[in-house]
């Protein structure tokens, strides 16, 4: 494509004569042709080639000009990125560190297209490559949910292994004897829309404490969620944004929020979607979690009352009988030692201050999705699964630019994200030249 535009545009001839008197105008800048090719180095799947092509310069330009402000109409026409590396070289190694280190994705191109491209170069490619997404993020246009679904958003946070100059500015409270965190948390954001599906107490809690799966039952089907994962931006940014893709996916449904018990995450919901009546449940896992924490402290480890036990008071819980369960554990605590008692304040706790998230009678009845597993899974997929490779350590650019092409591959919006990109860029580099490009083109056009 390159050489077929080199040869129409610019090819040598009497017929092209008149282009000499072209000038390009845009706003006060007055270019005039010059007589000599400027090479450009660029490097493809093939390898590295040289492009030349003819370039205007500033005509009022004086002996020190550096050619900054050139303009090359075979650059704009074809897109050519401002780097020395094609679109396409850089989408490989986009998707080829997606999943394996640096050094390793320079291993891969150095393997297969006989191109040497050192570690620097590949993470200065990842850089570039994800600088589009925020503004992609911002203009999606997701299909809207169906009249008879619901719109489900979860959120959670997980830990990306920083550089040791990072994690001197990582703050958090540090016990006796514990090391300073060598972490930093990001957070992953889910919204997806999906059918509800009722069920019974009895049902649910034979999945959780048996592993019994009722084939009657339908279950969700998640496709097209979209999965975001940030470390440099704020999470009430992120709430924000989660809020707003809510909202496009359908502007009068009342969202479902689906988390875990950190506190920080509930008061960041009620802050971010209290004018939208969000419905908030509480990850039922992580109830399981509490019961059966408590039951250990009450039954001997492996009997089979230590699980029957979870099974009844998991039943009462998805049949709206929470308060009944948190009396229950409290006339436990006055006739067992304070260790054991102390293990069944914690669960006592944790249900009394999530109480309004725990209305799962109604949510079974509604056929809301009561488990956090899809956010869950994205953490795995998004950021552990990338950012905990042996070794890896991470700047909070870096892991950012990550994060940003693996939410577009896990989201499967990388082809979408990828076109949008390439025009980012078109606009970004050449949109004062484009007017000027075509008119030159024009002339080549009435010249022959």
């Amino acid at each position: 494509m390159v050489k077929f535009l080199c040869k129409a545009i610019w090819k040598k001839n009497s017929e092209l004569k008149p282009i000499k008197e072209i000038r390009f105008k845009e706003s006060d800048l007055i270019y005039e042709k010059t007589s000599r090719l400027h090479p450009k180095k660029y490097t493809t799947i093939f390898g590295q080639l040289e492009l030349k092509r003819y370039g205007y310069q500033p005509k009022d330009r004086d002996n020190k000009y550096d050619g900054s402000d050139n303009i090359y109409p075979l650059d704009v026409k074809a897109n050519l990125h401002k780097n020395s590396y094609s679109y396409v070289l850089q989408e490989i190694v986009s998707l080829a560190s997606n999943n394996q280190s640096f050094k390793q994705t320079s291993k891969f191109i150095e393997k297969i297209f006989n191109i040497n491209l050192g570690v620097d170069a590949v993470e200065r490619i990842i850089q570039d490559t994800s600088s589009s997404f925020g503004e992609f993020y911002n203009e999606l246009n997701p299909i809207a949910a169906k009249e008879q679904e619901i719109v489900i958003v979860s959120a959670d946070g997980k830990g990306v292994p920083m550089t040791k100059e990072e994690s001197k500015n990582i703050k958090g409270r540090v016990g006796k004897g514990e090391k300073k965190q060598k972490k930093k948390e990001s957070l992953v954001s889910v919204c997806y829309s999906t059918l509800p599906i009722s069920r019974t107490a009895t049902q649910v809690a034979s999945t959780l404490i048996y592993g019994e799966v009722d084939k009657d039952i339908e279950q969700f089907k998640t496709q097209d969620i979209l999965k975001v994962a940030s470390l440099a931006k704020t999470k009430k940014e992120c709430f924000l944004d989660i809020k707003k893709y809510s909202q496009k996916l359908s502007s009068n449904k009342i969202p479902i929020v689906v988390l875990d018990g950190a506190k920080s995450l509930w008061s960041l919901t009620e802050s971010t979607f209290s004018d939208t009546g969000f419905i908030g449940i509480l990850d039922i896992i992580h109830v399981r979690d509490y019961l059966y924490l408590s039951a250990h402290a009450l039954h001997k480890e492996g009997s089979d009352k230590l699980r029957e036990w979870v099974f009844k008071r998991c039943e009462m819980i998805l049949e709206g009988k929470v308060e009944k369960v948190i009396l229950e554990l409290e006339s436990y605590t006055k006739k067992i030692s304070k260790n054991k008692s102390d293990v069944l304040q914690k669960t006592i706790k944790y249900f009394t201050n999530h109480l309004k998230y725990m209305r799962y009678d109604q949510y079974l009845k509604e056929g809301y999705p009561i488990a956090s597993g899809v956010v869950e899974s994205a953490c795995s997929q998004v950021v552990a699964n990338r950012t905990e490779l042996p070794g890896a350590r991470w700047t909070i650019n870096g892991a950012e630019a990550i994060l940003k092409i693996r939410s577009a591959c896990s989201s499967e919006l990388w082809d979408e994200y990828w076109k949008y990109n390439k025009a980012s860029k078109m606009k970004a580099n050449y949109s004062i030249y484009l007017d000027a490009v075509n008119n030159v083109l024009e002339e080549v056009r009435m010249c022959g």
